[in-house]
């Protein structure tokens, strides 16, 4: 019966030991796993973001031309409406106000291409970030999953020292 039972605790010892194993590496394939997941949505993001960059710069392009076109319009209203009043347009006053019309319509366009440049730079800002926590997350992943083999290492040799030492406690002859 004590053979028995002493072969009994060291079978319970290992099965122990093997469902450690067993549960560390489980968590840490899900720690991978995840890490990997989360690695491949970030990626995700940042090529979404580097798409928004791109439109953005495009409609802002758009954006510039549509106000040189309506600065062209406006110029094109002073210069029938002074000539309709009978001014020279191409003099004094005149001139200037054509000039002047023309400047406001340059910094507009002008305006509108340095914010769609600023929207484009922070988006892209925002990609590299997002690219920079999938790396992150892919080294977390990697770290754990380090982590988890030694700790199988560590619970293996824990094991094995405790199925040892019952081993060796119900090897010994009992004094009498």
């Amino acid at each position: 019966m004590a053979n028995l039972l002493n072969a009994a605790v060291r079978v319970a010892s290992v099965l122990q030991g093997v469902t450690r194993s067993v549960a560390i590496r489980q968590e840490t394939q899900a720690q991978q796993n995840l890490a990997v997941h989360q690695a491949n949505i970030l990626r995700t993001n940042a090529l979404f973001m580097d798409r928004a960059a791109e439109d953005a710069m495009v409609r802002g392009n758009i954006s510039a031309r549509e106000a040189e076109v309506a600065t062209a319009d406006t110029i094109s209203q002073q210069r029938v409406g002074l000539a309709e009043r009978g001014i020279v347009v191409d003099q004094d006053s005149a001139a200037d106000l054509v000039a002047d019309t023309a400047g406001v319509g340059a910094l507009d366009a002008f305006t509108i291409l340095a914010n769609a440049e600023r929207e484009v730079e922070e988006i892209r800002f925002r990609a590299s970030q997002e690219r920079e926590e999938a790396d992150l997350a892919l080294a977390t992943g990697q770290a754990k999953t380090r982590a988890g083999r030694t700790n199988q290492l560590t619970n293996f040799l824990a094991t094995a020292g405790t199925v040892a030492e019952r081993w060796n406690m119900f090897k010994k002859p009992k004094d009498a």
